[in-house]
């Protein structure tokens, strides 16, 4: 026997929209402003097809639901072999109509399809860009914790189709871990926050025939963040030799105490880029961690 054919609850539309008009609505009494800020590429590793670097050149805030409501989920915070480490979670519920209105319009993806983003002397240019949903890797920001937070996990289906129709998202989040992302986003409050943890590059320009003899090629200018002296060498030993004793290929990277007084205590990022006019190669990156001074 087939279902009654005289009770029609999953094609009315005029009741699909009342329903999603009121979960939008509960959103905007209980829930919270989020800004949400799309990641842009800035470059893709064509063997991992993984975003080599990255930025955020917008927040829109947008009205969200949390639904932990006894607090953050996850492992928390615990000490492991790299000290402390926070790794909240949390679920974030927006109505789609609303992010397709805030988040996923014509006008915005113009914009953000055209936005240009300054790295070190070139300019990137991601084209063609468009949002139909939350994106995994994308941030928000929840002002209330004053915390950054990844969505690793977008579920479209958790409340399943009621009157025939799905009206929200549940993003589901862990809390951001900078890696050297660029901030650009015109909200001064995010951008500085996330400016502080910036450590600069390393830049210089090779002499004419410098490299094959190795020796110093640049020096650490902080552009971008702390201001500091020191040297890179390039075909360098592990104690920084050069010429005859250094060894072919190795590159030595040393900053003065000045430096490292003024990095703030913390895991932070790193790399090494060569620039040829318009081209970039970056053939050093990775992490250090500095640990607060107990004694002086």
């Amino acid at each position: 026997m087939t279902r009654n054919a005289y009770f029609n609850q999953y094609t009315t539309s005029t009741e699909q929209n009342l329903h999603e008009d009121l979960i939008i609505e509960s959103i905007q009494i209980f829930g919270f402003d989020i800004d949400y800020m799309p990641r842009v590429s800035l470059g893709t590793d064509s063997v991992y097809t993984e975003y080599t670097s990255s930025a955020f050149i917008d927040a829109i805030p947008v009205e969200m639901y949390v639904k932990n409501v006894l607090g953050f989920e996850g492992e928390g915070d615990f000490v492991s072999r790299f000290g402390l480490e926070l790794r909240d979670q949390v679920t974030f519920t927006i109505a789609q109509k609303r992010f397709d209105q805030e988040i996923a319009n014509a006008s915005f993806v113009s914009t953000y399809s055209a936005a240009n983003v300054a790295i070190s002397n070139n300019v990137y240019t991601d084209q063609a860009i468009t949002i139909s949903r939350p994106r995994e890797g994308d941030l928000l920001y929840f002002g209330l914790s004053n915390t950054f937070f990844e969505i690793k996990f977008v579920e479209h289906e958790q409340i399943f189709y009621p009157l025939g129709k799905l009206q929200t998202f549940d993003l589901r989040c862990e809390k951001y871990e900078y890696s050297g992302e660029v901030f650009s986003t015109g909200n001064t409050t995010l951008d500085g926050y996330m400016s502080n943890l910036s450590l600069g590059v390393v830049a210089g320009n090779t002499a004419s025939g410098g490299v094959t003899g190795g020796g110093v090629t640049g020096s650490f200018t902080g552009t971008g963040g702390v201001a500091g002296s020191g040297t890179m060498l390039l075909n360098a030993s592990t104690a920084g030799l050069t010429g005859a004793n250094g060894a072919t290929g190795g590159v030595f990277v040393s900053l003065d105490s000045t430096s490292m007084s003024n990095i703030p205590h913390g895991r932070h990022v790193y790399d090494i880029e060569l620039i040829a006019g318009e081209t970039v190669s970056r053939v050093v990156q990775g992490r250090f961690e500095v640990r607060a001074e107990v004694t002086r």
